[in-house]
């Protein structure tokens, strides 16, 4: 398993732990509940910053759930509005996903760039040479049967 993306002011995964908390930490059960096609694992993926959701259409729903859940709790005296996350516009919430999104490649753990060069070293000829061998023999068995066919028929 990937380890998370190291947080950065205004990443998702950063911003999506700290609303969970400002929503005072709703089960995850709960949020996928509201959000329609969202799952618990995957709500748990997108906050310890496992994976980004690949549409932020996705994600909305969950930002819905958390904003309302948020504004019934009462908020610490002299709380930074900056640091609300629950407040933050849509604009900015997508702006966080966006460039969670574009999280350059570097950040990549090697395991996953080892995993990528085993893909493309695969040899694909052996099952090239399988598929076409069944093939072979299929219309051959079925050259067979059209000639059995037509001799039990004379």
């Amino acid at each position: 398993m990937r380890e998370p993306i190291p947080g950065r002011e205004g990443d998702l995964a950063s911003a999506l732990r700290r609303a969970f908390e400002e929503a005072g930490n709703p089960s995850l059960a709960a949020v996928a509940h509201a959000a329609p096609g969202v799952s618990k694992q995957r709500l748990s993926d997108w906050r310890a910053g496992r994976h980004v959701p690949a549409r932020f259409e996705d994600l909305e729903p969950v930002i819905a759930y958390l904003r309302i859940t948020a504004s019934g709790i009462t908020t610490a005296e002299g709380s930074d509005v900056e640091a609300v996350v629950t407040d933050w516009t849509p604009e900015r919430w997508h702006e966080a996903w966006r460039r969670s999104v574009d999280v350059p490649a570097a950040v990549q753990s090697a395991g996953d760039v080892a995993a990528s060069k085993r893909v493309d070293a695969v040899d694909r000829k052996p099952v090239a040479i399988a598929v076409v061998s069944v093939i072979v023999v299929l219309v051959a068995a079925l050259a067979v049967m059209a000639f059995l066919l037509s001799w039990a028929t004379m």
